[in-house]
This record gives C-alpha cells, sequence and structure tokens, in this order.
C-alpha cells in the first residue's frame, strides 16, 4: 500500500512536457554538451543528452521548444516529465512529421551545372525533420533524393545522377563537415529497405 502511495505521489508530481522536437546530433558532440554541462557544475543525468541512434552513426537528440529558442532535453528532464526515451521521441517524432516541409529547404543552383541542390539550415530544434518523412523529400525533389548532414542543423539534398551535379554537391557538404564546429556525417545518405542507408563519402583527398 505505501509504494502504491509512493508511485501515485511520483505521478502527480511529474511536470508536463513541453512542445518537444528532435535534431540530428552525433557522439561527438553529445560527448561535447556533457563536457561543457560539467565544467558548469552539472553532473549525472542533468549532463546527459537525450540521445537515440537514428542511422548509420547519426543520432537524433531529444529537445524542448521555446517561445524565444530551443534547448537541449536532459536524462533529468525526463525523470522530471515522468516519460521514458521512447515515449518522449515517438510524440516528437508524429509532431514533426506533419510540420510543412517545403519550407524548410531553399534551393541552390550552380551556374554551368545541370540540376539544383537543396539547403536546409534552420536552427529550430527540429531539423530532423527532413529525415523523418523521405516520402515529403521525394515529392519536393521530384524523384528519388540523396541526403548529407554534415553538421548541426545543415541537411544538403539532391536528385542523384547527373555527374556533375553529384560531384558539387558531394565535395560541398564535404567541405561544410570539415568547417563545421559541430560536425555530424561526411557520409551522403540514400532512402532504402533498411531506411536511410550509406551512398557515398567524399574521402579527404
Amino acid at each position: 500500500m505505501i509504494g502504491l502511495l509512493l508511485v501515485l505521489a511520483g505521478m502527480a508530481q511529474a511536470a508536463e512536457p513541453p512542445r518537444l522536437g528532435l535534431v540530428v546530433a552525433s557522439e561527438a558532440i553529445q560527448g561535447a554538451y556533457k563536457k561543457a554541462a560539467e565544467a558548469k557544475g552539472s553532473r549525472g543525468p542533468a549532463a546527459q543528452l537525450d540521445c537515440r541512434p537514428a542511422f548509420d552513426e547519426v543520432l537524433f537528440c531529444l529537445t524542448e521548444l521555446q517561445a524565444d529558442g530551443w534547448r537541449y532535453a536532459t536524462a533529468a528532464d525526463l525523470q522530471a516529465w515522468g516519460k521514458t526515451s521512447e515515449e518522449l521521441h515517438r510524440v516528437a517524432v508524429e509532431r514533426m512529421r506533419a510540420l510543412p516541409l517545403k519550407s524548410r529547404l531553399s534551393s541552390q543552383r550552380v551556374q554551368g551545372v545541370q540540376g539544383q541542390m537543396w539547403l536546409s539550415n534552420i536552427n529550430d530544434g527540429q531539423d530532423a525533420a527532413l529525415l523523418l518523412s523521405p516520402a515529403a523529400i521525394q515529392e519536393v525533389l521530384g524523384g528519388e533524393a540523396v541526403v548529407a548532414v554534415p553538421t548541426q542543423g545543415v541537411a544538403v539534398m539532391w536528385k542523384p545522377g547527373e555527374p556533375m551535379m553529384d560531384k558539387v554537391a558531394a565535395v560541398g557538404a564535404r567541405k561544410l563537415f570539415e568547417d563545421a564546429g559541430h560536425p555530424i556525417s561526411p557520409k551522403i545518405f540514400i532512402w532504402g529497405e533498411e531506411g536511410w542507408e550509406v551512398w557515398a563519402e567524399v574521402v579527404k583527398p
């Protein structure tokens, strides 16, 4: 009986989860956050981002969307909200799949190169939205698409098959990765039977 009362008391005290989002991240970003948080005095769950594997080495990290921006959600937040990581990631995915995709993309053309790239660079705590809707990406681009996520908040995508555009876009994505303060992946991905799969990687000469 006492145990049941304690459980009910904990449920009553749990805060309501806020509006949630997901950002694309990497283990390096996760580690850098922990180091910075610990330097400011945070320890344990308060220094641990709530991230889950997405594909390859890419992570999706939970965010709290606020009136003036966003912040990462930590393991301490999940404890306060009384929810599991799986539950909250599911909530964020369902909400973000309803976001208008095309408004998050800008078309980029290169003089003398056939085709176009599409760039997303929106720092709103929801940049994983593009990767949650492969069918919507294909609809915007008019066919099969490849996607690079070289650095935090940035995605580059285009229709593969035009050799010069493939080269220009891939090299551009690699440079973004190399110049990034918070790099994610140097690889290019395509949607396949198992989800996002590696399509190519431009290696450093």
